[in-house]
């Protein structure tokens, strides 16, 4: 960047904890709490209000510029995590092993931190709407194909959710949150909304016609919404484990399905979520589902 100081290594990461200037109050606590070179002959230290002020804008119109690349980059990242993941967990299965917990959490834990410095680009370069969003982690939606998604971290995260469950469980038990009941409805209730899901994908033609006519609209209308259901509930999940401090079901949120125009990411992004939290919850509820269906 034209014009930066020449701040020692160790005070970079200052800068990216700042808030766009946003008042006139900004630029004179920056002045106030870091040491910055002027770039000027004699070398004497000049930071006042008006040039820190004139240097965060070029600060943060550079990081707005790079940030898509950047989050880009972020989302190629976690394909490949996903795709070393599938590799090796396949690898092991063939093997006649299985993979260890602490395996597993390493993968996760790489996914999750990509996913964090892509979510720290998306607000950089301000790219928060859908179609942005969609259009800069295109590549971490990488199949179709639902053996694939099956094998993929955000689907096997469903091995855990027991695990997971009950850490919640305890951790709302043991808070005095006045939400505390309500949230350990939450938790309780997750199974009710992913059964009432599989209900219409074991409704038979005769079914579907009985209760929601003949046309077939009515029926695929529900069944979006069950499982957008599913999705939404997910992602309380997830919220609710972040709130308590207990590790999340998955490692990152889901969108659901919406019956808008749709940009060709959008509708891959979508219809990527709908999918992988079909088998998340296939695998979370494996025994469940295998009971229910045979009796």
């Amino acid at each position: 960047m034209e014009g930066e100081p020449n701040h020692p290594e160790r005070q970079k990461a200052k800068w990216d904890q700042l808030a766009k200037p946003s008042s006139e109050e900004l630029p004179i606590a920056v002045a106030e709490q870091i040491d910055i070179e002027d770039s000027t002959e004699n070398g004497e230290e000049a930071a006042s209000p008006e040039w820190v002020r004139k240097f965060l804008e070029k600060y943060w119109t550079q990081k707005k510029a790079e940030a898509p690349g950047f989050a880009k980059g972020e989302a190629a990242n976690i394909r490949d995590i996903n795709r070393q993941f599938i590799k090796y967990h396949e690898k092991v299965k063939a093997g006649g092993g299985f993979m260890r917990k602490k395996e597993f959490l390493k993968w996760e834990k790489e996914y999750t931190e990509a996913w964090g410095r892509l979510q720290m680009h998306l607000t950089d370069g301000e790219l928060r709407s859908t179609e942005l969003e969609a259009e800069v982690e295109e590549a971490m939606f990488f199949t179709k194909d639902e053996d694939t998604l099956h094998e993929t971290i955000e689907a096997q995260a469903g091995e855990y959710y027991r695990e997971r469950a009950r850490a919640l469980r305890d951790a709302i038990l043991a808070s005095d949150d006045p939400k505390k009941e309500a949230d350990l409805k939450e938790l309780d209730t997750f199974f009710t909304s992913v059964y009432h899901h599989v209900a219409f994908k074991r409704m038979t033609p005769y079914e579907q016609r009985s209760k929601y006519g003949s046309s077939g609209d009515r029926y695929e209308s529900a069944r979006t919404q069950a499982h957008n259901n599913v999705i939404e509930h997910l992602n309380r999940l997830n919220d609710l484990a972040r709130k308590y401090g207990t590790t999340p079901f998955t490692p990152r949120n889901f969108w659901k399905s919406i019956k808008t125009k749709q940009t060709d990411s959008v509708a891959r992004r979508m219809r990527y979520d709908r999918d992988v939290v079909e088998e998340y919850y296939a695998i979370a509820f494996s025994r469940e589902l295998r009971d229910r269906a045979s009796s």
